[in-house]
């Protein structure tokens, strides 16, 4: 989460971060994709906060920097995938 925020504020001068409190319902690197949900839920509150759309390339930028499956996840729908772009 913080990386991911962290991705976005170097896109964007005066972003506003806030704080983030997470609570684990996962085990740390189990490998399940945990990390990755909660640093596209990260990216999509910034983004709320900020009023810009989701649709914005350095919202994207700042999820591909963060990691390769992030982007995925900033859109929480069913998908078959492969590779990483």
């Amino acid at each position: 989460m913080l990386r991911a925020a962290r991705a976005l504020a170097e896109r964007i001068e005066g972003l506003r971060l806030g704080r983030f409190v997470l609570f684990k319902q996962l085990p740390s690197g189990a490998g399940l994709g945990g990390g990755s949900a909660d640093a596209a839920a990260a990216l999509r509150l910034i983004a709320k906060a900020n009023g810009l759309g989701l649709d914005d390339r350095r919202i994207h930028e700042a999820a591909c920097a963060t990691g390769a499956d992030i982007p995925v996840c900033l859109d929480s729908r069913p998908r078959v995938m492969r590779g990483i772009r």
